[in-house]
């Protein structure tokens, strides 16, 4: 059903049968995700979470990204962001910090909102494990980026004036 369609100015959102397949099976690891995170069945969370990321991996490392497709990594991004969200809710900040580092590794620059979301949340589970360095390093290196969200921008900068005290920063970021 998806072959040959165009969506607005003649973008295709998928070059190939092999590219819908592999789309089709990425919604249902979302819908994975869904059912552990209903039933509250943690284990098979992590499980899924555990085989996207390192699908996302394989497919960096590869060099794969443009055969998988946006829409397949678009939904590769929304399946691991929804486990980490559970490892965050039950407090397991340094298990978060993993996913979200080999997330930010694998994921390409043309997901640029998707990585900035993912380095927002590496800096407040920074901040949650008292590593107010590290996040403060990591929100200098966020403000950093051209055309940041106006939101995040304010968020980043809130949280760089509560971290950036003396005697960690003498002055304040301009």
């Amino acid at each position: 059903p998806f072959e040959g369609w165009r969506g607005a100015e003649g973008w295709a959102p998928f070059e190939g049968r092999e590219q819908v397949d592999k789309y089709l099976a990425m919604l249902a690891m979302n819908d994975a995700m869904e059912a552990a995170l209903v039933s509250g069945n943690g284990e098979w969370a992590y499980n899924v979470l555990h085989f996207v990321v390192t699908q996302l991996m394989e497919v960096a490392e590869a060099g794969q990204e443009a055969e998988q497709g946006r829409l397949w990594l678009e939904q590769a991004c929304k399946v691991a962001k929804r486990g980490i969200r559970l490892l965050e809710r039950e407090c397991k900040y340094a298990e978060a910090l993993h996913y979200i580092a080999l997330c930010l590794k694998s994921l390409p620059s043309a997901l640029r909102l998707e990585k900035l979301e993912l380095t927002h949340r590496q800096i407040v589970d920074l901040e949650h494990m008292g590593c107010k360095e590290e996040a403060l390093t990591a929100i200098e290196g966020a403000l950093r980026v051209e055309a940041l969200p106006d939101a995040l921008h304010v968020t980043l900068e809130n949280a760089y004036s509560r971290l950036a005290v003396p005697p960690r920063r003498w002055k304040p970021q301009s």
